[in-house]
């Protein structure tokens, strides 16, 4: 069974948060991403051609060579079994348990007006995801905070 992992997109200052997306909205360039990748699976249900018709694309690493990221609600996925199935670990581990490319009919047959739909749902779901990441960054920032303020109330004492 595929986990969710809970990184975001890296938010270096050279590179935006939507970048990687691409034109990912093809199969074939979601299928190109598995391309000199560090892939396992060639036979059964993981396929990288599954993958893609999935609304998956390749992000994965030496060290984590199954990892994957859905063009729309953005979850990332990694730690894929031979028999997992990439639609149904899709459906069952993405943002908010309904991500619109789950409700594409035909992942080779997306029109414009689905793709505009698509990635407007993209940008609300990088957006949150972000968003999320800072208050929980802030909240980190504030708990040392506290902490060295208590230490410090410590010592007057």
């Amino acid at each position: 069974m595929a986990i969710e992992t809970k990184e975001f997109p890296n938010l270096s200052k050279d590179k935006g948060i939507f970048d990687d997306v691409r034109s990912f909205y093809s199969v074939q360039e979601r299928l190109d991403t598995f391309k000199h990748s560090h892939w396992p699976f060639e036979r059964g249900p993981c396929t990288p051609l599954k993958m893609a018709e999935a609304g998956f694309y390749y992000i994965g690493t030496e060290s984590s060579p199954d990892a994957v990221r859905c063009v729309v609600c953005l979850t990332e996925l990694e730690g894929w079994e031979e028999g997992d199935e990439p639609y149904k670990e899709h459906k069952s581990h993405s943002t908010s348990s309904s991500c619109p490319f789950l409700h594409v009919k035909d992942p080779y047959l997306i029109t414009v007006g689905e793709v505009f739909k698509l990635e407007k749902k993209s940008l609300e779901y990088a957006i949150n995801k972000a968003v999320k990441q800072l208050g929980d960054h802030y909240q980190k920032i504030e708990d040392y905070c506290q902490g060295q303020f208590d230490k410090l109330k410590e010592l007057d004492s």
